[in-house]
């Protein structure tokens, strides 16, 4: 091994142990993504999303439902797509983007992705980004009415 081969793979290490190495999370501050649904800015807590990416072919599939959008592989694993307007009482609208919700297989649609804002933790019902304020979509919630059985939304 040359001096270089030395001094590159020291590199190497060095650039990795950066990322491994990353600060953690302010105590103090929460993340939320800046959203679009039916061009109205709405906020997602990020702790309540596994991914997010571009929005994958959808197969669409028979339901009453009228937010499913249907099913989309991403990974290797079969998710339901909803489209977040709908779920929020308005009309469908273009979905260019998808939120997979963490710990299940639900993922919401939405038009677009403004932006990455960080704020003070226990921020609850709206997120003040300059002089706007923005309502917090209230995630946990969704997913869990999104999974429920038809018994467990009759309350039987």
């Amino acid at each position: 091994m040359t001096i270089w081969d030395e001094r590159l793979a020291s590199l190497r290490t060095e650039f990795d142990e950066t990322f491994a190495n990353a600060p953690a999370p302010r105590a103090d501050t929460e993340d939320f993504l800046a959203v679009r649904a039916l061009r109205e800015p709405v906020a997602l807590r990020l702790a309540d999303v596994a991914r997010v990416g571009k929005t994958p072919a959808i197969a669409t599939v028979p339901t009453r439902r009228a937010s499913v959008l249907g099913v989309a592989s991403l990974r290797g694993a079969l998710v339901a797509v909803h489209s977040l307007p709908v779920l929020l009482g308005r009309e469908r609208d273009a979905h260019a983007w998808i939120a997979v919700l963490r710990g299940v297989d639900v993922a919401i649609a939405f038009g677009a992705l403004d932006a990455l804002v960080r704020a003070p933790r226990g921020t609850a019902d709206v997120l003040r980004v300059g002089e706007s304020a923005i309502p917090i979509v209230d995630l946990r919630a969704l997913a869990q009415s999104l999974t429920a059985g038809p018994r467990d939304r009759q309350g039987a």
